[in-house]
């Protein structure tokens, strides 16, 4: 057979024949994929004949990869172990269409092609000298391959004309040795043309519902060539479709008993597997924090517990770095974790012990392959990987898989004799990468595969999907390593607008003959490309007119208009009476912006979670300037001390404040990003002083200042920057902002600043102005409102609102504005959690796949970003 596929299908279905058929034992014949097949009965005759030593595909590999680095050690090359397998690649296609390679004289323009010629001949000195070969190379130097069984080679558009040789060699002993043809009667099919890729798949789910409706134990056969989501995300529909009952429940146990997808991803790629080798990189080379977090969240542990691994991501958030080696992670865990974090302590303390003992396996600088090999399990037992996910079949099969990885891995000492660790970890995760596997899934009753190849089994149905003009025949893919006239004169099918022709006709006439229903379809466009059908569906005339809209998938099915929308209840429970209102006035901040942001973080406890970020956090930048201004005014005290300060006295208390807050924040030692924060706040705090020497004459009277207000039954904490006494008499608030000035509401449903106007109603002095003190890079000033102008630099008078008496307007504010507050706060005491944001509040928001404000469509200014912090 051309692929191990095919052959496990054909397996499958001789013993689901022997099954309908009565029998308990049968013979099946050795059903095997072509080079499996060939090493076989290389090495049977390797026992009897004097043959070299044989090498493994992963020795083959590691020797083409070495002689390629040797041969592109001077060339400046992104992947040069992707170049070594296209390299190797190359040379078995020449072997299959038997192109000598030798007698190919690539010219200087010839880049590609002299360096297969340079590295093949390296490879084939290093065979020579150390005595080894491929069973490729030495099937054909027998008098002839395997015994006297006979042999059918069966699912090829066209043998490759070296198994074509083999075969004639078996044949001139006179050993049966046979190759099936497909014979096609008639062409007819039906033929789809869906409106994009989503109805696409939506007819095939619905095809194959109705087909096993009608017959339950009917097999068939879907090929979906492309990217390996839309196979993913038909499987989705699949089994959606087949076993609605288990999907609504939640329960998929069993459905790959019905869908199955062929081929396989990388290796590495699978999660048990992927797990396993960033658990190696966590030990041996710094890791950035994103996939140490995903790493230590992962499901494959047996210890620490999820929770406990959960807690330690969520601690780590705050204190890592962007990067983590094993010395700072296991200086991190030893740390004594904050109060809120008490539970982490158990976990970070065994999860120390576990990495020690890893590490510990990884310690050595060198060894042989099979040493690396054993040091990789003992560490990864160490670990306790993988934990309970190898129960599963899929798991088991998967760590079988691994296991055996290791095995080929050990088994490179014969080909390299020392490895470094980190040489050794390379190859390694380079091995894993280029293997190829998906657990076993049995005998499915719907098959999706990407391979466009014969069937040979026989379906009841086989639907063929993406048949464009651009796809179908497939597009002209000349290998470049190999002359183009070489290639097509060889008859390459791939090398030739006529082979690729020649060769979809035969695979049309394939899917023809293995299937009793066959469709053909093809999508309108993809996306906002147009598609054309296939030419090639013109030589096929329809079998049955084409198939009706299907019925929508599952979700859409259920819905019913109205009824989903009226189970949601926008109420929450009320606030506890004579409970604390949570978070001060951020609470009226959230509940301003959207009455559901403010129930979700303060009732729920919803949060982003922290990251990692460069340099010093801008929360932590933001709480560094609000010490130090506190720090700067505590020494200040008034306008007239600022007044009367020297230029070079002014620059030491703002020193000394920078100074004060740092220690407090930060202790004695300071990085090189927090001595730069230093310096920044240093220019800061002196455009804040330029900026406050042109006001009016003031004294602070309270900075950080503890204060509550009743409101709504209930009552609200909160401590407010700094209170000014204004010389020509009352009071102004104002609060600190780090980060962009924002458009300041004052009157609007959605008010911007509402803590300002909860100090405001909190205090029971004269109060005149509140503002904003914006101390940034691109703004220092006041932003806010008072009773007249100018009390602030450039500060603006309230204005008078329709139902304001002119000669009160101050005290009108003052009153909408406590009702608009009081407003805020009944509703979160209440429990109202709306969804019903302020323009713009969702663009920063990190709610958003909990309240699903996507569903309902925004505005495109109103686009969703990632949440941040100002």
């Amino acid at each position: 057979m051309p692929s191990r596929q095919r052959a496990e299908a054909l397996r499958l279905a001789r013993a689901r024949a022997a099954v309908a058929a009565g029998e308990r034992v049968w013979a099946t014949p050795d059903i095997l994929e072509a080079h499996t097949w060939l090493c076989r009965e290389v090495e049977a005759a390797a026992a009897s004949a004097a043959l070299p030593r044989l090498l493994s595909s992963a020795q083959e590999w590691l020797i083409w990869r070495q002689c390629t680095q040797q041969s592109t050690h001077q060339m400046e090359l992104v992947a040069r172990a992707a170049l070594a397998e296209s390299l190797r690649r190359a040379h078995e296609l020449a072997s299959d269409y038997l192109i000598r390679l030798r007698d190919l004289n690539p010219g200087d323009d010839d880049t590609e092609g002299r360096l297969l010629h340079e590295v093949g001949t390296a490879v084939q000195a290093r065979f020579t000298a150390e005595r080894v070969s491929t069973a490729r190379a030495e099937a054909l130097k027998l008098a002839c391959l395997g015994s006297a069984r006979a042999v059918e080679f069966a699912g090829f558009t066209e043998l490759p004309p070296y198994f074509a040789e083999l075969g004639r060699a078996r044949q001139l002993q006179g050993y049966a040795t046979s190759t099936r043809s497909v014979a096609v009667a008639e062409r007819r099919a039906t033929k789809v043309s869906a409106a994009d890729r989503t109805e696409e798949l939506e007819r095939i789910a619905e095809w194959c519902r109705q087909r096993l409706d009608a017959d339950p134990n009917a097999r068939t056969l879907v090929v979906l060539p492309g990217a390996a989501g839309l196979r993913e995300r038909l499987a989705t529909l699949l089994r959606q479709n087949l076993a609605a009952r288990n999907w609504v429940r939640g329960e998929d146990a069993g459905t790959d008993s019905l869908v199955a997808i062929e081929g396989g991803e990388s290796l590495a790629r699978a999660p048990l597997v992927e797990h396993a080798l960033t658990a190696l990189a966590v030990i041996c080379a710094a890791t950035p924090f994103e996939t140490l977090s995903a790493w230590l969240c992962a499901p494959y542990w047996g210890q620490p517990d999820a929770t406990a691994r959960a807690r330690m991501d969520d601690w780590l958030r705050a204190s890592a770095p962007l990067e983590v080696d094993l010395p700072t992670l296991i200086a991190l865990l030893a740390r004594q974790p904050p109060a809120r974090h008490a539970a982490v302590a158990s976990g970070a303390r065994e999860l120390r012990t576990r990495l020690n003992a890893a590490a510990l396996q990884l310690q050595a600088t060198s060894g042989s392959a099979r040493e690396w090999a054993e040091r990789i399990r003992g560490a990864l037992e160490a670990l306790n990987w993988p934990g309970a996910a190898a129960r599963t079949s899929s798991g088991q099969q998967t760590v079988q898989r691994f296991n055996e990885l290791l095995n080929e891995f050990g088994e490179l000492a014969v080909t390299a004799r020392s490895l470094a660790r980190d040489q050794a970890l390379q190859i390694f995760n380079e091995l894993a990468a280029r293997s190829i596997f998906r657990p076993a899934s049995g005998d499915a009753l719907v098959t999706v595969t990407p391979f466009l190849e014969d069937p040979i089994t026989h379906y009841e149905g086989i639907w063929v999907a993406g048949l464009d003009a651009g796809s179908w025949p497939l597009p002209v893919q000349t290998n470049p390593f190999l002359p183009v006239a070489a290639q097509r004169a060889a008859g390459i099918p791939a090398a030739s607008a006529e082979g690729r022709t020649a060769e979809a006709r035969v695979l049309m006439a394939a899917w023809r003959a293995a299937a009793d229903d066959l469709v053909f379809s093809v999508a309108a466009r993809e996306e906002d490309l147009v598609l054309l059908p296939s030419p090639l569906l013109n030589e096929w005339s329809n079998a049955q007119a084409t198939p009706a809209p299907p019925a929508l998938w599952l979700p859409a099915r259920m819905h019913r208009e109205g009824e989903l929308e009226s189970l949601i209840d926008a109420t929450g429970p009320a606030w506890p009476a004579g409970e604390r209102l949570p978070s001060g006035t951020r609470l009226l901040e959230l509940q301003n912006e959207c009455a559901f942001h403010a129930f979700g973080a303060l009732r729920l406890g919803s949060r982003a979670l922290e990251a990692p970020e460069p340099g010093v956090p801008a929360l932590v930048r933001g709480n560094f300037l609000h010490g130090a201004l506190e720090a700067l005014w505590t020494r200040l005290k008034d306008s007239q001390t600022l007044a009367a300060l020297a230029p070079h006295e002014l620059d030491a208390t703002i020193i000394a404040s920078v100074a004060h807050a740092a220690h407090k924040l930060w202790g004695t030692t300071l990085s090189r990003a927090q001595l730069r924060e230093r310096a920044r706040a240093h220019e800061l705090l002196g455009a804040v002083c330029d900026l406050e020497r042109t006001r009016a004459p003031f004294s602070v009277c309270g900075i950080e200042l503890e204060a509550a207000v009743a409101l709504a039954g209930a009552r609200l904490q909160m401590r407010i920057d700094r209170v000014d006494a204004l010389g020509a008499g009352g009071v102004a608030i104002l609060d600190y902002k780090s980060g962009v000035h924002k458009t300041m509401d004052w009157y609007g449903e959605h008010l911007s600043h509402p803590q300002l106007l909860a100090y405001l109603l909190a205090l029971d002095a004269d109060v005149r102005a509140v503002a904003t003190v914006n101390v940034g890079a691109r703004d220092v000033g006041f932003h806010g409102i008072g009773a007249q102008a100018e009390l602030l630099p450039k500060l603006e008078a309230v204005k008078a609102q329709a139902g304001m008496q002119a000669g009160a307007v101050w005290e009108e504010a003052r009153t909408f504005w406590k009702a608009r507050i009081e407003a805020l706060v009944r509703d979160f005491v209440e429990g109202r959690a709306a969804v019903d944001p302020a323009p713009q509040a969702c663009r920063y928001c990190d709610m958003a796949s909990l309240c699903r404000i996507a569903e309902r469509g925004l505005p495109e200014d109103e686009e969703l970003e990632v949440a941040a912090d100002d």
